[in-house]
């Protein structure tokens, strides 16, 4: 029971990583780009 359980949350931590993936990937990559635009 334990053992399922932590996979469990396991799984639904990757799920939440892949969902808001993509949403840290683009707000990074316009910091990234506006702190090169300004050299």
């Amino acid at each position: 029971m334990q053992l399922s359980e932590q996979s469990f949350m396991s799984y639904t931590m990757i799920r939440i990583f892949r969902r808001n993936y993509q949403y840290f990937n683009g707000f990074f990559y316009n910091i990234l780009r506006k702190f090169h635009g300004n050299f």
